[in-house]
């Protein structure tokens, strides 16, 4: 800290050497030049040790060394008192700062909540020409998967919606609703076996996508990027997984020389990455007993006693390389 501001520091409290001799002269009781003197006596009254006179500016009080002592002692605490407020302030101001630095960040923008992620959403596709909607979760909500002004709006322009679904999808009835009710206005749907990502590209300018830094759900908000080539990766990995995807009216199931079918390797998959059962359905969106019937006819296929002779059958089997 400062001496010339009188603050105290590690070494203790000092004065400059005007202003103790300032102190000195103040002691004995004599009078100081108002002008020459202002630096020293400033020091001085900053450090507690004088008080200016409101009607003699000329005799300023010199304060008894008992209150000089305890006025010094009170400076000490507050100054203590507002570092230790400064220290606590530390955490949440840098959390601050580093929620500011994401929320708008070289074409990033984080969107607060579910419902300010579905109005930038309906603002975007007002004006959008294509969507592409990778959409590996399940709604189980009427409302949320019925088709919306927007949707159709789209549609009846002349523009294009591609959906991904997981392969689930072909058994839930509230999606099949919503297929229903947009393929006939030119919206195509396919779905998908295993893992894929949560997004939605319109017109290769505007991606909205989950947050995968803090892991965040959707309900809490989601990222709007609209840099080029993060929208352009995205995109392409989109067509990926459109061309390995099944038509939604298409025949789901593999060539009959397969031992296994697409649900069966996307469950052996998630077992061989350690994940039980359970976990396996909630990743797939299937129910449990979807996936314990899926491995069970498997097993019962091959001839095996345990699931154990399966994943040692997998490990080893050419239909790894399938979808």
């Amino acid at each position: 800290m400062s001496e010339s501001t009188g603050e105290p520091s590690f070494r203790g409290p000092r004065l400059s050497a005007a202003a103790a001799a300032l102190h000195a002269r103040l002691g004995v009781g004599e009078a100081i030049d108002v002008v020459a003197d202002e630096p020293a006596l400033a020091e001085l009254v900053e450090m507690r040790l004088a008080l200016r006179h409101p009607r003699v500016p000329e005799r300023p009080t010199l304060l008894t060394r008992a209150d000089a002592e305890r006025a010094m002692r009170e400076g000490v605490e507050q100054q203590l008192g507002e570092a230790f407020a400064y220290m606590e302030g530390i955490p949440s101001f840098l959390d601050e700062l580093h929620t500011r630095s994401r929320r708008s960040c070289g074409g990033v923008t984080w969107v607060d909540g579910g419902d300010g992620v579905n109005a930038l959403i309906n603002g975007i596709a007002a004006q959008a020409e294509k969507l592409l909607a990778s959409q590996p979760g399940l709604q189980r909500n009427v409302r949320e998967v019925l088709p919306t002004e927007r949707d159709i709006a789209l549609l009846e322009r002349g523009g294009s919606i591609r959906t991904l679904y997981p392969a689930s999808a072909r058994h839930e009835g509230i999606q099949q609703q919503w297929v229903n009710s947009v393929a006939p206005l030119g919206a195509q749907v396919r779905t998908l076996h295993g893992r894929f990502m949560r997004y939605i590209v319109a017109d290769r300018r505007h991606l909205i996508m989950r947050d995968h830094v803090a892991d965040r759900t959707p309900t809490e908000g989601a990222y709007h990027v609209t840099d080029p080539a993060v929208i352009a990766f995205v995109a392409e990995w989109f067509e990926l997984d459109w061309a390995r995807a099944t038509p939604w009216g298409a025949d789901a199931s593999l060539p009959g020389e397969a031992i296994t079918n697409a649900l069966q390797r996307s469950i052996l998959r998630e077992l061989c990455a350690g994940l039980d059962q359970g976990q396996i359905a909630k990743r797939l969106t299937y129910s449990k007993r979807t996936v314990t019937n899926a491995l069970t006819k498997l097993r019962e296929k091959l001839g095996f006693a345990t699931l154990y002779q399966v994943v040692a059958w997998w490990a080893t089997s050419d239909e790894q390389e399938l979808d």
